[in-house]
């Protein structure tokens, strides 16, 4: 029903924090979930998903080998899954007391049974509860449960040099055309260990890109993009001491749609 896909690298802390949120998954599902975990690091720690084995998880698969990156560590995590359903967890992120409620097993039950992609709130590392916005794609990978199938139509995630958004092109792709098969549950299913890729001004500059190849723009648009994409990372703090709060919020609202 379920692969849980941790992805780490040199963090076995970070793995045991992952691995031991997991243990309180709710019995009803625990048989049928499997645990895949991808680890880039040059010491093994299959020690670690032993001992965590025998302290009750569901069935962990241990990978330790090289990648290039995360995404293509993401896309090993793919390959082995055996499960009709996929989940990220990455080394550090850890899941929130609702995997032992049994609106959880009902979830995947449901989502298992109809072929349906789960979207769910995810906590920042502050504890701070995140954004969704199901129609424009806000939401984080951690936040997404869906059918591997969606692999086979749209690929694997791309994993070219420099490029820091291919979970949200995947995501991206995977909901165009299947808002009726997205089920949003407004519960908080994982607290995030850090600010991941997303985080920098990277990430939005290489999503600027996906919607300015999609939508078929011109390049003064592209350009456009940008100035506004850099506004939002350095310049808000500045403009909210110069201009009311009102209008820097009706600001924002009109141009960060994407």
């Amino acid at each position: 029903m379920l692969s849980i896909v941790c992805v780490t690298k040199n963090d076995p802390n970070g793995l045991k924090s992952t691995l031991s949120s997991l243990l309180n998954i709710n019995l009803r599902i625990k048989d049928k979930v499997e645990i895949v975990v991808v680890d880039g690091s040059e010491t093994s720690h299959l020690d670690i998903c032993e001992e965590f084995n025998k302290l009750g998880l569901p069935e962990i698969r241990y990978f330790n080998q090289s990648d290039r990156s995360l995404y293509d560590a993401m896309n090993i995590g793919i390959k082995e899954a055996k499960k009709n359903l996929i989940w990220f967890l990455n080394g550090g992120d850890c899941a929130t007391n609702y995997i032992k409620d049994d609106l959880f097993y009902k979830d995947i039950t449901n989502l298992y049974n109809n072929n349906c992609i789960g979207a769910y709130v995810c906590l920042s590392h502050k504890g701070e509860r995140g954004k969704v916005d199901v129609s424009n794609f806000k939401i984080v990978h951690q936040g997404v449960i869906y059918p591997k199938k969606f692999h086979e139509i749209f690929g694997l995630y791309v994993d070219w040099r420099g490029f820091s958004a291919a979970d949200y092109l995947f995501i991206r792709k995977m909901f165009l055309g299947n808002f009726d098969k997205i089920m949003f549950y407004d519960k908080s299913l994982v607290y995030m260990d850090k600010p991941g890729l997303s985080a920098n001004i990277k990430h939005y500059i290489c999503r600027d890109f996906i919607i300015y190849i999609e939508n078929k723009e011109s390049v003064f648009f592209l350009v456009i993009r940008f100035i506004l994409t850099y506004l939002k990372f350095y310049s808000f703090g500045l403009l909210r001491k110069m201009v009311p709060a009102h209008f820097i919020n009706v600001i924002k609202s009109k141009v960060f749609t994407e």
